[in-house]
C-alpha cells in the first residue's frame, strides 16, 4: 500500500486513473484493485490513457474485477493495442460481438454463458456475414419449425446459404423460397420445404 501510495503521489496520470475509477466504483479502490491498476500500468506496460479506456469498457459490460482488467490488459498489449485509437477499434469491436452475442441469447433463450465455439458462430453471423437479428431470428425459427429445437450448426448452414446468394432481408427469403417452390411444382410433386431440410441435414 504504502508503495502504491507512492507512485499515486509521483504520478499526475496514474493519480488521475485512480480518481476516475473510484468515481466508476462509487468508492475508495479496494487495495486488490489499487493493485491491479498498478500491475497493468508498470509491469504489463499498458499506457495509462489506454488503461482506462479499458476499465470503462470493463464497467460497461458488468466485468471490472480485478483479474479481468489483468486479463485483458495483457491481451491488449499481446495484440498491439496500445495507443488510444487502437483501443477505440478494440472497443468497437467488443462491444459489436457483446451486443450480438446478447441478441441471440435473447432469440435462442439462453440463459447460461455462451461456449467459444458458439460465440463463433454469432461473430461469423453479424461481423463478417453481416446479417441482423431479424435474419438471425427467422432462421432461428426455420430451424426450429423443421427440428424441434434450435441448433447453431443448423442455423449456421441456413445463414450461409443465405449468405452465398446474397440474401439479406426477410423478403428476400420469402422471393426466393417461392421461385424454389414454383420451380419444384412443375417438375415434380417434391416439397420445397423437404427439400432445404435434406440439404440441410447434408
Amino acid at each position: 500500500p504504502a508503495q502504491i501510495a507512492g507512485t499515486v503521489k509521483s504520478d499526475e496520470k496514474v493519480d488521475f486513473l485512480f480518481k476516475t475509477c473510484e468515481t466508476l466504483y462509487g468508492r475508495p479502490l479496494k487495495h486488490t484493485e489499487q493493485n491491479a491498476l498498478i500491475t497493468i500500468t508498470e509491469h504489463i506496460g499498458l499506457p495509462t490513457e489506454v488503461t482506462l479506456m479499458l476499465v470503462d469498457y470493463c464497467f460497461s459490460i458488468n466485468k471490472a474485477t480485478p483479474a479481468f482488467l489483468k486479463e485483458s490488459a495483457m491481451n491488449w498489449m499481446e495484440n498491439g493495442i496500445t495507443d488510444l485509437a487502437s483501443a477505440e477499434r478494440h472497443i468497437s469491436m467488443l462491444q459489436s460481438r457483446y451486443s450480438a452475442e446478447n441478441s441471440v441469447k435473447s432469440i435462442f433463450d439462453i440463459n447460461r454463458a455462451l461456449s467459444q465455439k458458439e460465440k463463433d458462430f454469432i461473430d461469423l453471423w453479424y461481423n463478417v456475414w453481416g446479417f441482423s437479428s431479424d435474419m438471425v431470428k427467422l432462421a432461428y425459427d426455420i430451424n426450429v419449425n423443421s427440428k424441434g429445437k434450435f441448433s447453431f450448426p443448423y442455423i449456421n448452414k441456413i445463414l450461409e446459404n443465405w449468405h452465398i446468394k446474397g440474401i439479406k432481408t426477410e423478403e428476400q427469403v420469402a422471393e426466393e423460397r417461392n421461385t424454389r417452390s414454383s420451380a419444384v411444382e412443375s417438375n415434380s410433386s417434391f416439397d420445397a420445404d423437404k427439400l432445404d431440410e435434406l440439404l440441410l441435414d447434408e
